[in-house]
């Protein structure tokens, strides 16, 4: 996809991807790849208006996903896995996007000029993976002097574009704890002990958010007539908490679908990991309608997951009855989701609800069948699709519940 085009005489960009979706007094229709389009739309993108929340979320949205793919593919080089290029390919265009966010703010050189550092940390995340697979202490030494060097470069470039608001002292100690807890998920993998790795994987998922708030609270300082109102306005923290708990939620399942697919060592830990995702998300939604929900909620949430896993094993085995009867498993899950929304929720009608969970349900399906065929080029691909419509899920959550209890958010 294009992230940044123009139509007509109305700019709007749109970042999508591992970001989540902008569309600023516009349309977000794909067009075809012009750079010069893009340079033009990107200085305007500059020029428009944009609700801090929505920096703060697609922040969250990239960086959250940065960790995950490159969890994905550090474990995939680390066991010479056949999808280790697609997983590394997947995480290069969330690198894109991530950098996409910097442009929006600091225009086109920052841009261009973050990218390099950031591609930078990831060989070395890369390197320090590829010497403990190898048994070279050297080359580990080597990689984390190198992400030493990242973490000054990094915060060095954000105190030069945002001194008052993101200095070197605030940013470098965030950049040296996601170090230390990627590091720490390298070595668990190494290790062997895939259900610790995944468990700190998360923590790792969980730290990001911590960065992106603060490169969120940071750019809205520093441009309040760009990113309008405040970064905690009303519902935010409700609309970041339900984006990266579905985004997560995509993101896990995906690996663990694919371990169970290909027999994987760790099918059972990203399982594990998956289910303690399910208890979150379950927990957002109790935090506004009470335990009862929260635990009903639950039920169905795992239940639709195993129908997932359900239609990935009879896949694997070529049973077309098994598959079929996962289908029409989510078809009830559909249903039921979209009544459990509906009666908790007016703002929340199963006109509105079910078609976005029907969406979910076909893409991840897609997902399923292109790890089928081997075509993990494309599996990931679609893996990428699958997170950005969860977040159209989380958006009309957020958004109907802040309507609901106007008061509370």
């Amino acid at each position: 996809m294009n992230y940044k085009t123009i139509a007509g005489l109305v700019a709007a960009i749109v970042i999508a991807g591992g970001v989540g979706i902008f569309v600023l007094n516009g349309t977000d229709e794909e067009t075809p790849k012009d750079n010069n389009k893009e340079a033009t739309t990107l200085n305007q993108a500059q020029q428009q208006t944009i609700p801090a929340s929505d920096l703060r979320t697609g922040l969250n949205n990239a960086l959250r996903e940065h960790v995950n793919l490159g969890g994905v593919a550090l474990r995939n080089i680390f066991t010479e896995s056949p999808d280790a290029n697609a997983a590394v390919a997947a995480l290069d265009n969330n690198s894109v996007e991530v950098a996409a966010l910097v442009g929006v703010a600091y225009g086109e050189q920052a841009e261009k000029d973050f990218l390099t550092v950031w591609r930078q940390h990831i060989d070395f995340f890369a390197n320090y993976t590829i010497g403990a697979r190898d048994g070279d202490q050297t080359a580990m030494d080597q990689a984390l002097e190198d992400l030493a060097g990242y973490g000054e470069a990094a915060s060095t470039f954000f105190e030069g574009v945002n001194p008052e608001y993101l200095p070197k002292s605030a940013v470098k100690p965030l950049l040296v704890e996601h170090r230390d807890l990627v590091i720490a998920t390298v070595n668990l993998i190494g290790a062997g002990d895939f259900d610790a790795a995944y468990m700190k994987l998360a923590e790792a998922a969980d730290q990001v958010g911590a960065i992106a708030d603060a490169l969120a609270g940071g750019i809205a300082q520093q441009m309040p007539e760009k990113f309008t109102s405040d970064v905690n306005d009303g519902g935010v923290d409700l609309r970041v908490a339900l984006n990266n708990a579905l985004r997560e939620h995509v993101n896990v399942a995906g690996v663990a679908l694919r371990n169970v697919f290909t027999d994987s060592p760790d099918a059972s830990a990203a399982v594990a990991a998956l289910d303690k995702n399910s208890i979150e998300v379950a927990s957002l939604v109790g935090s506004v309608y009470g335990e009862d929900a929260e635990k009903d909620f639950l039920t169905l949430w795992r239940q639709h997951i195993d129908f997932f896993a359900n239609y990935t094993v009879a896949a694997k085995a070529g049973d077309q009855a098994g598959m079929d009867q996962a289908l029409e498993d989510l078809a009830g899950y559909g249903e039921a989701a979209s009544n459990f929304f509906e009666g908790a929720n007016p703002n929340l009608p199963k006109t509105a609800v079910k078609p976005l969970l029907v969406e979910h349900r076909d893409v991840v399906i897609e997902t399923i069948n292109l790890i089928g065929a081997g075509d993990f080029d494309a599996a990931y691909l679609k893996l990428g699709e699958a997170a950005d419509q969860v977040n159209k899920i989380a958006d009309a959550l957020a958004g109907g519940i802040e309507k609901q209890f106007p008061e509370k958010f």
